[in-house]
């Protein structure tokens, strides 16, 4: 499925819950309807330090990302790349570096310029990658 930029805006050009809507039939688009050979899964690496886990993500340009929505809010640090930003308060280029932050439940959808390498710093009482995970992220309603 290959989307250029204008049909994305036009897709997701919108706020409050008509994005949320479309993001969540975008991304069944993507989950049912995209050929396997198509999805990009872009690597995630995991880092754990004092009371923090960092999720690092490399993304190649031409990548359309849909995030996770958190459970808590958290800063997220672009350190390599350029992308298009949409929310449910709408849409901005951003360019490394650049850091912000993230409140919670707030969906985000990545339209990947220049190959990105994206972080998400959020707390944990853990080192287990599999409760980290599941700390973070809950699924979109």
């Amino acid at each position: 499925m290959q989307l250029q930029t204008t049909e994305i805006n036009d897709l997701l050009g919108v706020t409050g819950a008509d994005f949320v809507r479309r993001t969540q039939q975008l991304q069944d688009a993507l989950i049912h309807g995209l050929d396997p050979s198509e999805r990009i899964d872009p690597p995630i690496k995991h880092h754990f330090a004092y009371g923090t886990y960092v999720r690092e993500m490399h993304a190649p340009a031409g990548s359309l990302i849909v995030g996770k929505m958190h459970k808590h809010d958290h800063i997220c640090i672009m350190l390599q790349g350029r992308a298009i930003v949409y929310n449910e308060y709408g849409q901005e280029e951003i360019a490394a570096p650049h850091t912000f932050i993230s409140h919670q439940g707030v969906k985000r959808i990545f339209v990947v310029l220049e190959d990105m390498i994206f972080q998400n710093v959020h707390p944990a009482n853990t080192t287990d990658l599999e409760i980290g995970r599941a700390s973070v992220g809950k699924e979109c309603p």
